[in-house]
């Protein structure tokens, strides 16, 4: 911790308190759910589901550029990644 303020040092402990709450309540989602892993488990499984959007410029050759389209795909996820996946709903949270 590299904060020398006592409201700094407040706001970085209400950080680390705040943190360490959602941490629990994800591993506690997890666990209700029959995903018994880590913490730090879930944490390197959610990070690894990534979602990559595609731009792509339909030219028509009347007009002077073109329609851009979206195509989004989501990174090859193993069993543990779609579970988690569906336990907290992140197709919510996706832009497709």
């Amino acid at each position: 911790m590299f904060h020398y303020t006592d409201q700094k040092i407040k706001v970085h402990g209400l950080y680390c308190t705040i943190t360490l709450l959602l941490r629990s309540l994800i591993n506690r989602k997890a666990r209700l759910n029959n995903v018994k892993i880590s913490s730090e488990r879930i944490h390197e499984k959610l990070k690894g589901i990534k979602e990559v959007v595609n731009f792509i410029e339909n030219k028509d050759g009347r007009k002077k550029g073109g329609k851009i389209t979206k195509s989004h795909t989501l990174t090859k996820m193993d069993n543990i990644q779609k579970k988690l996946y569906e336990i907290f709903n992140i197709k919510n949270y996706a832009t497709f």
